[in-house]
């Protein structure tokens, strides 16, 4: 019993140094004038957010590629 308290009380202590290690670095980073840190949920939200405005991006190439032929067509008229 003792051999696990020793244990867990390790990886809590590693845990909590990591933590702390992430958190300053975010600090920094923050009076840096960097990107600014965000919270992990408030991350989430943002990728909530983009996902939709990914997906649409992504309908107008597949809409541009059958364009392409189409444009380069008048061109090749041009040149004679």
């Amino acid at each position: 019993m003792r051999e696990r308290d020793r244990e867990l009380r390790r990886q809590r202590q590693r845990r909590q140094k990591r933590l702390k290690k992430r958190a300053q670095e975010a600090l920094a980073e923050a009076m840096k004038g960097g990107s600014k840190a965000k919270k992990p949920a408030e991350k989430k939200k943002t990728a909530a957010k983009k996902a939709p405005a990914k997906a649409k991006a992504k309908k107008p190439e597949a809409e541009a590629a059958p364009a392409a032929p189409e444009e380069a067509t008048p061109a090749t008229t041009e040149e004679e």
